[in-house]
């Protein structure tokens, strides 16, 4: 069903997903929500496992408070499915303090693993590659297009042979 934005919201798992699990992520949620609050409405229809709002601390006032999104996770697999299909197809709505949630079944955590190895900044390393250097600050100067003239390198005169005593006659010079 498209939405307003003119985005569609899954109401069903990906065919190439294979089965969905029993966590939906909802969206939509009111920031002054608390986990709470929101694991207290899923609970009216089936057991919850756990449920939680998404939070962030606010820069300006220093509180924590929602980012509008969360995730719930049934104790039992028909039960999620039942409360997808009861609210996430839009017949029915799920309201909290009058904010219709947008619910869609969550993706599995290693399917976002492999979506993100495809890109190759976010592609996950092994310890024994380096990490790279960071972007300079948007402030500092550029560099210059051109590299810096180095200095040429230092060269040092090998070591004088000391005589030894060997029955070799060349040995035997000095130098």
């Amino acid at each position: 069903m498209p939405s307003a934005k003119g985005k569609e919201r899954a109401t069903e798992p990906e065919e190439n997903d294979g089965e969905h699990g029993f966590t939906l992520f909802v969206s939509s949620i009111p920031f002054s929500t608390t986990s709470k609050e929101f694991e207290a409405v899923f609970a009216e229809f089936a057991p919850v496992r756990h449920a939680f709002v998404v939070t962030h601390k606010d820069q300006k006032t220093g509180e924590t408070r929602g980012k509008g999104v969360g995730i719930v996770a049934f104790a039992v697999r028909e039960d999620a499915e039942d409360v997808m299909r009861r609210f996430g197809s839009g017949e029915e709505t799920l309201k909290i303090s009058g904010r219709t949630l947008h619910l869609e079944w969550a993706k599995k955590r290693h399917s976002r693993i492999e979506e993100d190895a495809t890109s190759p900044s976010k592609a996950p390393r092994l310890k024994s590659e380096p990490e790279l250097e960071p972007p300079p600050p948007k402030n500092a100067p550029s560099k210059p297009s051109q590299p810096a003239k180095s200095a040429p390198p230092t060269v040092y005169p090998s070591p004088k042979k000391l005589p030894t005593k060997s029955t070799d006659p060349v040995a035997k010079r000095t130098i």
